[in-house]
């Protein structure tokens, strides 16, 4: 909600002023315009279209992820025969998979993959859900189509793959069907397994990419088919966040303190708020508190005296506010934080 209506705004934003520099533009044309004013007008009118285009291009905000180091993780599904491919078939740079679509011959003996296609697509700004626009990687043969289509529900990508390996009736392994294995990338949590394609099979292997990484692309076995997958090539994403702003720190009558900040962060799952001694070195209390509802909301902790006796009047201490979250890459939280040093009114009396 908060990607959505900051895109608003600032789509508007622009809206607004590229109309009007537009206007200017046009009044300015068919003063001083050799063509006159009709094809001038035209000409204006062109270009304030143009302008819009643009603003809205530019409106786009900002991703609040970067895409971590791709890395091979080796894996062993279905056969080995054929020859294996040199490099991965990957999704392009900060795209992950989503789905596939796959087709296999019909020959019972093998059954084998014969056409696949990776479905990659541009995770959202906030990594929750995904654009929508499909990036299209053919990794075997030619596109089978949309009815062959398996792809992980609303807002979840690929982390790892599920394959029927031993639908043939010759004994030998080959990839026949397969499926995504899904999580939701925003918050790492686990999403429902489509069927597999292109007909619905119960998986007998399975292979992931390692915790906290999503999948992007797939090394294979291939020769007139696709006899099995030797590598699944996986990537962490790791949250861009915005430090708070405008932390305030306010006294109560002496009896409590209140630290306040503005949210400019997309992905915040909590915001922790600390407040320290002077040289901002030792902590004299803290709480954790809820994501913010909206980006540029205000969020705020209150602090009883009687409970922490080293705010009390007169006292300087420092408050601590950072913004924090559990994004798919576990291992590394990209927190964003800012102080603020105040000195309690020496005037203030408790009550």
């Amino acid at each position: 909600m908060k990607r959505l209506i900051r895109f608003v705004l600032l789509t508007l934003g622009y809206l607004v002023a590229s109309v009007k520099v537009a206007g200017r533009v046009i009044g300015r044309a068919l003063r001083k315009s050799k063509f006159g004013p009709k094809k001038t007008a035209v000409f204006g009118v062109l270009a304030a279209i143009l302008a819009v285009v643009l603003s809205l291009t530019v409106a786009t905000p900002a991703r609040a992820y970067t895409e971590g180091t791709r890395n091979l993780t080796t894996v062993s599904l279905g056969g080995q025969g054929g020859a294996l491919n040199a490099n991965p078939v990957s999704c392009p740079a900060n795209t992950v998979i989503k789905g596939f679509r796959m087709n296999s011959s019909t020959d019972s003996s093998v059954y084998f993959a014969t056409q696949l296609v990776l479905e990659c697509n541009t995770p959202n700004p906030d990594l929750n859900g995904l654009t929508g626009t499909n990036s299209d990687v053919l990794a075997f043969g030619s596109d089978p189509g949309a009815s062959y289509e398996t792809v992980c529900p609303s807002g979840a990508v690929a982390y790892g793959i599920a394959a029927k390996t031993n639908k043939g009736s010759n004994g030998s392994l080959y990839i026949n069907d397969i499926a995504p294995l899904c999580k939701n990338i925003v918050n790492n949590t686990g999403a429902t397994t489509p069927a597999t394609k292109p007909t619905v099979q119960t998986v007998n292997q399975s292979a992931t990419c390692p915790a906290g990484t999503f999948l992007v692309g797939i090394r294979m076995y291939t020769g007139g088919a696709i006899d099995g997958i030797a590598g699944l090539n996986c990537a962490s994403y790791t949250f861009v966040q915005n430090s708070p702003t405008n932390v305030s720190i306010a006294h109560t009558n002496g009896n409590t303190v209140t630290v306040s900040f503005t949210d400019n962060s997309y992905v915040e799952s909590l915001y922790r708020i600390e407040v320290l001694d002077a040289a901002g070195t030792t902590q004299i209390a803290y709480t954790d508190i809820a994501a913010v509802a909206n980006i540029n909301g205000t969020g705020s902790a209150t602090f009883a005296t009687t409970a922490y006796p080293a705010l009390r009047c007169g006292l300087t201490f420092t408050a601590r506010v950072t913004a924090l979250n559990n994004s798919g890459d576990a291992t590394v939280l990209n927190s964003a934080q800012i102080t603020a040093t105040s000195t309690a009114y020496s005037s203030c009396t408790t009550s």
